[in-house]
């Protein structure tokens, strides 16, 4: 699997594997370092993805877990570059821009 580019500002897609929300989408990225069509940053380590519901609780609160695994040797900002495939705590970037490639 190719380390794609993540893109910040709801442009990527991220798999929750929560039984409320199984879906959301990036959030916050880098506010000068830009990929793909228009100003999009780039995800970075840290970085919050888009607040959603989280179970187990019946009332399904929200939260927004940082970016947590991220590359070791590419840096945004000084910080470890968001790839397709990398964790916010579990959750998963399931898209990326399809031109960048992001090295571990």
């Amino acid at each position: 699997m190719a380390n794609l580019a993540a893109r910040g500002d709801s442009k990527d897609t991220v798999q929750t594997k929560h039984g409320c929300t199984s879906i959301t989408t990036t959030d916050e990225c880098s506010p000068n370092v830009f990929v793909g069509t228009g100003p999009t940053g780039i995800v970075r380590l840290g970085d919050k993805v888009h607040v959603h519901t989280f179970p187990p609780v019946l009332s399904c609160p929200s939260h927004q877990p940082p970016l947590t695994v991220a590359s070791t040797t590419v840096l945004v900002n000084n910080r470890g570059a968001g790839r397709k495939g990398d964790l916010y705590i579990g959750e998963e970037i399931i898209t990326g821009w399809p031109t960048v490639v992001i090295g571990g």
